[in-house]
């Protein structure tokens, strides 16, 4: 860990800075604190408490924004309980952090399930969302290419 007064390198267990003498137990608690919140969210996904667990989640993307698999895991936590349409909106966030195999192969099956549970008109949006991704995708990856040429 490092001290955040004087940057010094600090033991992870030690309570004190030992060049500033800064009392660091609150900032190690708040420091590790979204690691315990997502080793508590997996606790509550494997007892089947969904809600609890998604709640968690929420708060660790809150501490880490990009925490990529904290993201995945709250996704999988909506799909379970039966809120694709949040699985899908999350994993779009996910996309964007780490576009990934994995992460697209976790965002097509939430949009997979939030299509076959639609109803027309909703299938027809969540269609268009879709192909909009993989406009946006196209175009980035052009635009990245035109960079690079100049």
């Amino acid at each position: 860990m490092i001290c955040p007064l004087c940057a010094a390198r600090v033991e992870t267990e030690a309570t004190a800075c030992p060049a500033c003498e800064m009392d660091l137990r609150d900032y190690a608690q708040v420091h590790y604190q979204p690691d315990a919140q997502f080793n508590e969210a997996l606790r509550r996904l494997r007892r089947g408490q969904y809600a609890e667990a998604g709640a968690l989640l929420a708060a660790v993307r809150a501490a880490r924004p990009q925490d990529a698999e904290a993201l995945i895991l709250w996704a999988q936590a909506a799909h379970a309980r039966s809120d694709d349409a949040e699985a899908v909106r999350i994993l779009l966030d996910a996309l964007e952090l780490a576009p990934t195999p994995e992460v697209e192969a976790h965002y097509a099956a939430a949009l997979a399930g939030l299509e076959a549970g639609a109803g027309a008109p909703t299938a027809a949006l969540v269609d268009l969302a879709g192909r909009l991704r993989a406009d946006i995708v196209r175009f980035e990856a052009q635009l990245h290419v035109q960079v690079e040429a100049t």
